[in-house]
């Protein structure tokens, strides 16, 4: 055995001019003499040696975090550690093995695991898959190395993953001549251990193929039967011969090693992940369980450090998406369950500012029940960083969450709920109610009281909106001008698109017998179509603005599979006698007297009196032909967002209520008459929330009474009307009239009635 010491230079700030110069020579005196500790910078599939620090800075920088953790040195300012290393055998460069002896050979003693590889591999080494040219003999010499119980490494040899992170710095090291230096000491330590290999197997580039293939097909098969077992050997072997796999290979040797483990993952797995992180640019998954393993070891600073270090790569295309929620969430939950709310707080603003983190509900909930289950939204206790206090607190809290969630899950209602209602003394029985009890319903809430705590399910009025157990009446949210302005750019910019990707695709099936002046426009010509129909729907709105759109082609052909210009009269009759002021959209080509329909494969024409009723509706200014080559859908879409002057856009004019003369229906103007779900462009078209407003606030569903040919045009066929609700599926605050100073939260849930939501009040204990 020898130990490797390394110098420190420590306490003054004098020292602080040559740190870095004596760091430079102890990690490379370090990793020079290190050939047992088996660094993985390994070739990339047998190739030439891969570098992966040839990056920008940012990526050299995280790649010293991975090299630290490797190494379990740590440095603090001018300070460098003392670090006394056993190595497990002699680093001569005479005697040195890079193979264990027979006495270091350890997984021959455990007869499950040794005997599950054997089998899985016994049947892949003779496939004509897995053999392929490589001869005979020289398929021998590898399978006996294969089947040899005693070549696989000692578990001295293999670093312990558990160990590799060890203090971490509170600063990222900057140093980037120790950056390359260490790696380069990787690669040529690797490079001997190869070396080595080769030397002692006199391996030919076929056994090279052969015995990848081995073991990339028998990962492959372990995942397959998810089998654990024989890959901690196979890992072993792949280490012992200085190779390492691709990443595909990696990734699945770090699914199957990572099965059935319940939190307590082998070392041959963590040494996975790590490997991984060094071969390649870290990726969301092997940092999450690098997370995990810190969260484990009860460090969540390093965990926390481990993310910052990486935060500057996402901009790199390599490592956009290191930070998810998955990735935060261990450490959150970790803060929530040791009672660190002001750390759970300073992280949730950490998670709500990267980019790649989209919160939900469940997150959110953990966070809640946490803090109301420990008293702090109904009393004055402090939490450090934080100004607010009480139910104060509970109410910027929910503000955030509302703006990153729509509505809760089943489970996060639960969570939610119990923690409300339980105290400081309750937490451990709800936590066991939520996780055990998968039937556990949230009962009705009680009437409104002086109890610090209310929370339970309500039904709101479809009418009036008022919630039935607090009186407090819901908002129907709208978009607002921003969003409302992204709306019509982004229709506009979509008629672009898409008439560009439908000339395209026309110019690949040319027909030269077409006539060059049925040629499709171009985008910009449909792009500029549909801001002059704006424009014309905004001044023609100063006058007799339009209160009602009808996607006409939808209502024409409801129930048939042709266009029947008596539904459409029928809707425009309807929404008169409402009061409404309708405008029917028309795509051009069912504005003809005869026109082909694809779907059924034939041409219908229409008849004297579908023909002279749409003529009607043109001479009256209620029908708008969308241009040739113009998709219709975005005109009546984006008429809903046209700024028509003659309606102003704040709520309280918009809004109409259900009890008007004409039963006018509820909603904000104009409405769209439409039954299209616009699965193709709705989400291109808008982000969920404001998706949701839109839709909320402006579509009415309907439904046309079906009938004989005779009586298609019987004025008393019925046509129904579907209004959109009087309140908003959102999250929502509002006052409670009978306590003019007390706010309650509305949430809807997923799998609940519309009208149902969970109300939760909180004011401070006497």
């Amino acid at each position: 055995m020898s130990a490797l010491v390394m110098i420190s230079t420590a306490g003054s700030e004098e020292s602080s001019l040559i740190s870095s110069a004596i760091q430079v020579v102890a990690f490379a005196a370090l990793f020079s003499q290190a050939q047992a500790f088996n660094f993985p910078f390994s070739p990339n599939a047998w190739g030439t040696p891969r570098t992966w620090n040839h990056g920008n800075p940012q990526q050299r920088l995280a790649q010293s975090q991975l090299v630290q953790e490797l190494s379990g040195l740590s440095r603090t300012g001018p300070r460098l550690r003392v670090m006394t290393t056993a190595l497990p055998f002699s680093t001569d460069a005479a005697s040195a093995s890079p193979f264990p002896t027979q006495d270091q050979a350890v997984l021959s003693k455990d007869g499950n695991a040794w005997q599950e590889y054997k089998t899985c591999l016994t049947d892949l080494l003779s496939e004509k898959r897995v053999l392929k040219k490589c001869p005979t003999e020289e398929a021998e010499q590898i399978q006996n190395f294969l089947l040899d119980p005693t070549w696989p490494l000692s578990k001295h040899e293999i670093l312990n993953a558990r160990c590799f992170q060890q203090e971490t710095d509170e600063c990222a090291i900057e140093n980037q001549v120790y950056i390359q230096a260490a790696a380069d000491n990787f690669q040529s330590q690797l490079q001997q251990r190869r070396a080595s290999f080769h030397q002692t197997m006199n391996i030919t580039s076929a056994q090279k193929d052969y015995l990848e293939r081995c073991f990339c097909y028998l990962g492959d098969l372990c995942a397959k039967e998810r089998k654990s077992a024989p890959l901690e050997v196979a890992w072993q072997k792949w280490r012992l011969t200085g190779y390492l796999p691709r990443e595909n290979s990696i990734s699945t040797y770090m699914y199957v090693l990572g099965l059935d483990k319940d939190g307590d993952a082998s070392d041959s797995f963590w040494d996975a992940v790590m490997v991984h992180d060094l071969l390649f640019p870290p990726n969301e998954k092997t940092i999450t369980l690098r997370i995990q393993m810190l969260i484990s070891q009860n460090n969540p600073k390093a965990a926390e450090e481990l993310i910052h270090s990486l935060s500057s790569l996402r901009a790199a295309d390599t490592c956009d998406s290191l930070s998810k929620l998955r990735t935060f969430n261990p450490i959150l939950s970790h803060y929530c369950e040791t009672d660190n709310m002001a750390s759970a707080l300073r992280l949730l603003k950490q998670m709500r500012e990267s980019p790649g983190v989209i919160l939900d509900s469940e997150t959110y909930a953990m966070l809640l029940s946490s803090l109301a289950s420990r008293g702090y939204f109904t009393s004055n206790k402090h939490i450090e960083g934080q100004q607010s206090v009480g139910p104060k607190l509970f109410d910027e809290l929910l503000s955030l969450m509302a703006q990153d969630v729509l509505e809760l899950t089943e489970d996060a209602a639960k969570s939610l709920y119990l923690g409300v209602i339980s105290g400081p003394d309750d937490r451990t029985q709800t936590t066991s109610s939520i996780n055990g009890t998968e039937s556990f319903l949230i009962p009705p809430c009680k009437a409104l009281e002086d109890a610090p705590a209310i929370a339970g399910r309500v039904s709101i009025n479809k009418t009036t909106s008022v919630c039935t157990q607090t009186g407090a009446k819901l908002r129907l949210l709208s978009l607002d001008d921003q969003q409302r302005e992204h709306v019509h750019e982004t229709l506009a910019e979509m008629a672009f698109v898409s008439q560009e990707e439908f000339k395209a695709k026309a110019q690949v099936k040319e027909n030269p017998k077409r006539n060059k002046s049925q040629e499709p426009p171009s985008g910009e010509y449909c792009r500029q179509q549909i801001l002059n129909f704006s424009q014309w729907i905004s001044e023609h709105g100063e006058d007799e603005p339009f209160t009602a759109f009808v996607d006409g082609a939808n209502v024409a052909f409801f129930g048939n599979g042709m266009v029947q210009y008596s539904q459409v009269k029928l809707m425009v009759d309807k929404l008169e006698q409402m009061g409404e002021r309708p405008l029917v959209i028309m795509p051009r080509k069912y504005a003809s007297r005869k026109f082909h329909l694809r779907l059924r494969g034939m041409v219908q024409v229409l008849d004297e009196t579908s023909e002279n009723a749409m003529n009607d509706l043109l001479e009256s200014g209620k029908l708008f032909v969308v241009p040739s080559f113009c998709f219709d859908d975005y005109y009546w879409m984006i008429a809903s967002v046209a700024n028509q002057r003659g309606i102003s856009r704040t709520s309280s004019s918009l809004q109409m209520d259900t009890n008007e003369e004409r039963q006018r229906l509820s909603g904000l103007r104009p409405i769209l008459i439409t039954n299209d779900q616009m699965r193709d462009h709705r989400l291109a078209l808008l982000d969920p929330r404001p998706f949701r407003r839109w839709t909320s606030c402006h579509i009415v569903n309907y439904h046309v009474e079906a009938c004989d040919d005779h009586e298609k045009w019987n004025p008393e066929r019925r046509v129904s009307l579907f209004p959109p609700s009087t309140f908003s599926r959102e999250i929502q605050c509002n006052k409670i009239p009978a306590a003019s100073d007390r706010n309650v939260w509305h949430f809807p849930v997923t799998g609940w009635d519309e009208p149902d939501r969970l109300c939760v009040s909180l004011c401070l204990k006497n």
